[in-house]
């Protein structure tokens, strides 16, 4: 499995770099810990609406096995974001879908990430999610 993110979240980490791994994913708790704001008045607690803290958590559920969540955050911070730039966030969510057994939802995120992939000239990153298409 091919993860494009970078995560120290809920005891499983790892690193993804041009498709090769430079830190091993592992697993050191298969809980993800729930977004919750405990201060929902408060101005300063904004991590739970932030679409990066959604971006980790998804990604996290997408190592640790648990698509149905990891859909629903990497959903939640593409939703956050008006102009989506990360193809990672794409592409995992595609994923995700795959796993889900949703073809043509894989399909069209896929073709998302690799367009945002090749217009940021990452040749490696579009090339991967073509053998990412290819596969469904």
């Amino acid at each position: 499995m091919k993860i494009r993110h970078s995560l120290l979240l809920g005891g499983v980490t790892g690193l993804w770099l041009g498709g090769a791994p430079v830190a091993q994913a592992q697993t050191v708790s298969p809980t993800v810990l729930p977004l919750t704001d405990p201060t929902p008045n408060s101005s300063t607690n904004t991590s739970f609406r932030n679409p990066e803290v959604y971006a980790a958590r998804g990604t996290a559920f997408l190592v640790v096995g648990q698509a149905p969540n990891a859909y629903s955050d990497l959903s939640q911070a593409i939703a956050q974001n008006p102009t989506p730039t990360n193809p990672e966030l794409f592409f995992n969510r595609g994923m995700v879908r795959a796993r889900l057994g949703d073809s043509l939802g894989a399909r069209l995120d896929f073709e998302q990430a690799a367009n945002l992939y090749l217009q940021q000239g990452n040749a490696i990153g579009y090339r991967q999610t073509l053998d990412q298409m290819r596969s469904l």
